[in-house]
């Protein structure tokens, strides 16, 4: 049983990845949010596929589609949380 458990532990920390409500920056038309991911080898993509779903989620309401300004990401260890921060704006779609 602890055997199974252990085995369990790497996919439950790729499968994590969570997102921030999207805010507004100040600056007209332009929108921020963070994502973070636990830690393992792809926690990195895993964090930015949630900053990058989030940003299309929010732009598709409003029937546009997402333009990056900015992408940060940290943490590059295995066991770190690794986090990307986006900054981005809402354009109509062509």
């Amino acid at each position: 049983m602890g055997t199974a458990i252990l085995a369990l532990v790497p996919l439950l920390m790729q499968a994590c990845a969570s997102s921030s409500p999207v805010v507004e920056t100040g600056d007209a038309g332009r929108y921020t949010l963070h994502a973070s991911a636990a830690g393992g080898s792809v926690a990195w993509a895993r964090s930015h596929k949630a900053v990058m779903q989030s940003a299309s989620n929010f732009c598709a309401q409003r029937g546009e589609v997402p333009s990056v300004v900015s992408e940060s990401s940290s943490g590059v260890r295995s066991l770190e949380t690794h986090e990307a921060q986006l900054t981005f704006e809402c354009h109509p779609r062509f």
